[in-house]
């Protein structure tokens, strides 16, 4: 028999089934860690980056894409330089994590795909407002915001939307997944990537990003490119809306201004179709 909705029971077999998803590969977690070190080396990166086939494609695809502008880049050291710590973390996480977001989740209002172009989509916008906000909002957004949305893949067997048709509800998401489900997302979200060993500035990002108070500038990066995102891609992401005044905290913590939001919802969108 299973736990009822809302109860405590309900919660811990939600855990538990959180637990036992296949966590990230070894090299990416690994890879995450060093980059959060400051004192790790280039060549220590560059070292777990080349024992990997596949990310090192991916890595050097990225660095000799249309939006870097530069002449050939054939190295993983040269790719690093170009690229930057945060861009190389996110695309770790990408290249393992990107199957798993392509299923329809109905449950939530999103069709095949919608779930990983909200994902990516976010992550390029996380990368727009580190560069333009006013204090350095560190590296970690970029991940959080490609993970921001994982746990959705877990509560969708559970969640029951009282009406499917609704382009969106009135009440906060994170909120209707509480009523039902005695957690939420973002909190589940955090978990999952904590089980997965990921650094915990990457995991608080991902488990605050629904709050309204951002006491940590990384976290604020994050919920403000959760937003942008929606907004790039027209407002879709669902069935539940969002908007930018719940963000407003974020942003004066960011030290953005609503002239520079436009600008970053401009560039995600410039930017998204071919991260896509």
């Amino acid at each position: 028999m299973s736990p009822e909705l809302g109860t405590a029971a309900l919660r811990q077999d939600l855990l538990a089934r959180a637990g036992d998803l296949t966590p990230l590969p070894v090299a990416v977690t690994h890879l995450a860690q060093v980059l959060h070190d400051p004192e790790s080396s280039v060549e220590e990166t560059c070292s777990i980056i080349t024992q990997d086939p596949v990310l090192t494609a991916n890595v050097l695809r990225e660095a000799n894409s249309s939006w870097t502008g530069r002449a050939e880049v054939a190295t993983i050291d040269r790719a690093f330089v170009l690229l930057g710590r945060a861009r190389l973390l996110m695309l770790a996480a990408r290249g393992s994590v990107g199957e798993r977001f392509q299923p329809a989740l109905p449950e939530y209002g999103l069709a095949k795909g919608e779930l990983w172009q909200h994902s990516v989509a976010s992550s390029v916008a996380a990368s727009a407002v580190r560069d333009h906000s006013r204090v350095d909002p560190g590296g970690e957004a970029l991940t959080a915001a490609l993970l921001h949305d994982f746990a959705k893949l877990v509560l969708c067997d559970f969640i029951d939307l009282p009406d499917r048709d609704a382009p969106f509800f009135e009440q906060p998401l994170t909120t209707f997944e509480h009523n039902q489900l005695n957690i939420d997302h973002a909190e589940l979200g955090g978990y999952i990537c904590r089980s997965w060993g990921l650094p915990a500035s990457i995991c608080d990002a991902i488990a605050l990003h629904h709050t309204e108070e951002h006491d940590e500038v990384p976290s604020a990066a994050h919920a403000v490119a959760v937003v942008v995102a929606h907004e790039a891609l027209g407002g879709g992401s669902g069935f539940f809306a969002v908007d930018r005044a719940e963000v407003e905290p974020s942003m004066a913590a960011l030290r953005l201004d609503h002239e520079t939001w436009d600008q970053l919802v401009v560039e995600t969108q410039t930017t998204i179709g071919p991260a896509i």
